[in-house]
């Protein structure tokens, strides 16, 4: 092949790449900085070709086989970052900006409805958003997070995101509403994206949609739900003011166990900033953080639990 017209074709291909960036960028209203700085560096990455090539790597794999390989997506970036010194927050965030465009023809392929395609990529901007309070940078410093979307394993259903996993096998065995869940059993496990209030009638509907997307894992006509976060220590039971959202959520849930965590690595979650502690130094602009604050200054410590839930498709029925 003539090179120049292989170099035309590369050229072409990296500018139609761009311009899915950007049009992604549009599509869920990044604000301007993070757009301009993240498309500075992949700028940068495209023209440095030992960079490049490690990552299109991935992007061929994950184009041709509707898969990739956990954890060497990351090591792929992080030796980029180090042949081009470009930020590995951003590099890596930008790898999954460009997954999103094959995701899309997977979507498509499965005949999935694509409102659950936009919802769990929504999930990208909240990251990017934490990363720029947390850490101060555009990106994200929690990539490998994003695996399962892209692995169509997780799914962004209204308010709240869902993924099969096995019933943890050092819980208890969970023998509410005659449905014995033991270690191995498959259960539904459920995230809490940040970001946005979450009032339970968008809860409620969260749990009949994963009623009927996870269908096939009903136990006795039943669904089974799990969340593994600091939402269900046992401190936050006391903490949450009752009828808030937040109270509202976690008050249907059984805690299975737990453990504290007194370094409370968990606050940025919350205060998004790293806890160093000092609970005076917290943010304490909202309700629930105050909340916490004063729980932390009277000696309370935070952690993290397992916790489960039963649905029958219309209800709650375990509490």
């Amino acid at each position: 092949m003539d090179y120049n017209y292989y170099n035309f074709f590369v050229v072409r291909k990296d500018r139609n790449m761009k311009e899915y960036i950007k049009s992604f960028f549009e599509e869920f209203d990044y604000p301007m900085e993070a757009r301009e700085y993240l498309l500075s560096v992949y700028d940068k990455l495209v023209a440095n070709d030992e960079a490049w090539a490690l990552i299109d790597a991935k992007i061929k794999e994950y184009n041709e086989t509707d898969r990739f390989r956990t954890g060497q997506v990351a090591e792929a970036v992080i030796l980029a970052c180090r042949a081009a010194l470009l930020p590995e927050y951003a590099v890596h965030f930008l790898v999954y900006v460009i997954f999103s465009k094959h995701l899309r023809d997977i979507y498509a392929k499965k005949s999935v409805d694509m409102q659950i395609y936009h919802d769990s990529m929504m999930d990208l901007r909240i990251k990017l958003m934490e990363c720029k309070e947390v850490k101060n940078e555009w990106g994200s410093f929690v990539c490998t997070w994003f695996d399962r979307f892209f692995l169509f394993e997780r799914f962004a259903l209204g308010r709240l995101q869902f993924e099969t996993e096995e019933y943890r096998a050092d819980m208890p065995v969970y023998e509410k509403c005659g449905l014995p869940v033991k270690g191995g059993d498959t259960v539904i496990n459920m995230h809490v994206p940040s970001g946005s209030r979450m009032p339970y009638e968008e809860v409620i509907a969260s749990y009949k949609k994963a009623f009927d997307f996870f269908a096939q894992y009903k136990i006795d006509d039943k669904l089974v739900f799990v969340g593994e976060s600091w939402l269900f220590h046992r401190s936050m039971y006391e903490i949450c003011e009752k009828g808030t959202n937040t109270y509202n959520f976690i008050k249907d849930f059984d805690i299975m166990g737990g453990y504290d965590d007194t370094n409370y690595y968990d606050c940025w979650r919350l205060f998004g900033v790293e806890y160093h502690g000092d609970p005076k130094a917290l943010p304490a602009n909202s309700g629930l953080r105050r909340n916490v604050v004063k729980w932390l200054e009277n000696g309370g410590v935070m952690g993290e639990s397992y916790a489960v839930l039963v649905f029958d498709g219309e209800k709650v029925i375990n509490k």
